[in-house]
């Protein structure tokens, strides 16, 4: 089973949160899916950091992101993350990667990141794959929040 969610979520206290589902198994003949989209503005300073925790049986091999894809509006890709973590649970061992994307604005005004969309590959079978994420993000920029002092 490959299982992974895009929680969206802003730096300083302000968020929005993105849920989204998507599971792979021999199962299951189309992914099943699940998104909610709660909006919040976002200040000049603040940078938009967009969270993907793949979860898969380690029995599988290992799940690579081969390529991303974005639309990025009024948006700029500042840099990327990766954790990963192996543990054990009901008798099966799973691994977990978590890649979390940052985006900084780059004016006041309407922000987007449209048509967002990640290749995969199983790197044990060379099987590739491709998540898509049925939802655009919007955001508006506004002032910064830090103070002059």
């Amino acid at each position: 089973m490959y299982k992974h969610r895009l929680t969206l979520l802003f730096r300083s206290g302000v968020f929005c949160l993105l849920a989204y589902s998507h599971i792979l198994s021999p199962a299951h003949a189309e992914p099943t899916s699940e998104s909610t989209v709660s909006s919040a503005q976002l200040a000049l300073d603040q940078q938009v950091s967009i969270t993907i925790k793949m979860t898969w049986d380690a029995a599988e091999g290992n799940y690579e992101i081969t390529q991303k894809h974005w639309a990025p509006e009024n948006l700029e890709f500042a840099k990327q993350k990766i954790a990963n973590e192996a543990y054990s649970l009901a008798g099966k061992e799973w691994q977990e990667r978590t890649y979390t994307f940052l985006f900084n604005p780059k004016k006041k005004g309407p922000a987007f990141i449209r048509d967002i969309r990640l290749s995969y590959i199983n790197t044990k079978t060379k099987k590739p794959g491709q998540i898509k994420f049925p939802v655009e993000l919007s955001f508006f920029v506004g002032q910064p929040i830090r103070s002059k002092f």
